[in-house]
């Protein structure tokens, strides 16, 4: 995610459809609802990786 905001703003909004900032208030605004949980079986995915 980082990555591609990093490398350029147009890749990230070619491969996100969105803009960067929009892709941050989303984050923020669904972060409480889609936190990971804790398992015994395998590692949970992070917030920013279940919104892509």
């Amino acid at each position: 995610m980082d990555e591609h905001k990093n490398e350029d703003t147009n890749g990230f909004s070619n491969f996100h459809r969105m803009g960067y900032q929009i892709y941050q208030d989303i984050l923020i605004r669904t972060g409480d609802r889609t936190k990971p949980k804790k398992s015994n079986y395998k590692k949970a995915l992070s917030v920013g990786i279940k919104l892509q």
